[in-house]
């Protein structure tokens, strides 16, 4: 049995977890549980719904995880909104790690600007008195004037030291075939037309159309088969344009050898400066996912010197689940 104290003035018991209990999926509604009573853990699509209810304005998710599967984690990223009921806000969101030691939880602050917006967020989880191999359960806090406050999350991803690569719970590095790893490494992108640039700028890539073009199309390039399961690509986007009324236009083109021609999946993206999550389905009779060798952006402004910003790019399956890049024999993850 683990101890685990939330408050100095109340503790609850947990039954030490069985290790077939799977964290790779740290969406599973399965591994979360509500704190206190009254609030509710649900999934909405992908989406992790927390709602603290009538009678609570704050409340602390909590997912449980293998002993040791933290051992590598530096950091948690996710996307994140909230609702709040509270005239003026004042949402407070943290993240909580128990440190043996101290005997008791390590807060970890970090900001959501703003109510119902996504939000991309980084939460670094370094602590000399937490000892991250132990850890058996890790949570949030969420605190709101008001009750009856909904925070949303996605893309809950576990980041190791150094570099931006994802962290397998089961404390291994992923292999660089990720997709996350893969699509945003530079060296597997290229310019199209000559004029514009693709470079990067922080963890996100950007696109730019240059002084002479209005349209781009940035081309990434996958192993032979790597593409076989994914159904999907979804990924945070900003975009930048000087044209007075805006129109962009973005897609996804994939080759079709049955059709001699590229095969447009159109999305839309709201207004410009402003991060989106997209999520674009790819399916398609005449379009054979297991003999892409590249795929490309489309994108097209009123005017150039339109700028594209993208980051956290994923490949996902018909469930839903991230797909490893891998030549010819893709799964999903936890799969």
């Amino acid at each position: 049995m683990t101890l685990l104290y939330f408050k100095p003035q109340f503790a609850v018991l947990l039954s030490a977890l069985i290790l077939g209990v799977s964290a790779v999926d740290l969406h599973s509604i399965k591994n979360w549980r509500s704190y206190p009573a009254g609030i509710t853990c649900t999934k909405e699509g992908g989406t992790l719904k927390f709602n603290s209810g009538d009678d609570h304005k704050q409340m602390y998710p909590l997912c449980r995880i293998p002993a040791g599967s933290f051992k590598k984690v530096r950091a948690l990223r996710f996307d994140i909104m909230y609702q709040s009921q509270a005239t003026e806000e004042k949402f407070i969101p943290e993240v909580l790690l128990y440190s043996k030691k101290l005997k008791k939880l390590v807060h970890f602050k970090f900001h959501v600007e703003s109510p119902g917006v996504w939000q991309t967020v980084t939460v670094k989880l370094e602590h000399p008195d937490v000892n991250m191999a132990e850890l058996q359960n890790w949570q949030f806090s969420f605190y709101s004037r008001q009750p009856n406050l909904i925070v949303l999350v996605k893309n809950l991803r576990c980041l190791g030291k150094g570099k931006e690569e994802s962290v397998a719970p089961g404390g291994k590095n992923l292999k660089a075939g990720v997709s996350t790893v893969y699509l945003q490494t530079i060296k597997n992108w290229r310019s199209f037309p000559a004029g514009i640039t693709c470079a990067k700028e922080g963890v996100a890539l950007k696109f730019d159309s240059g002084d002479n073009d209005q349209h781009m199309y940035p081309l990434c390039h996958i192993p032979v088969g790597s593409f076989k399961n994914v159904r999907a690509l979804q990924f945070d986007i900003k975009y930048q344009s000087q044209a007075a009324e805006d129109k962009f236009i973005p897609q996804v083109l994939l080759y079709s050898k049955k059709l001699k021609k590229l095969v447009h999946f159109k999305f839309q993206v709201k207004s410009p400066d402003v991060w989106q999550t997209v999520t674009v389905k790819l399916e398609h009779p005449d379009v054979n996912m297991a003999e892409l060798q590249n795929w490309q952006f489309s994108f097209y402004s009123r005017q150039p010197n339109l700028i594209v910003l993208v980051k956290n790019l994923r490949c996902l399956d018909d469930a839903g689940k991230e797909v490893e890049l891998r030549s010819g024999n893709n799964k999903g993850k936890g799969e």
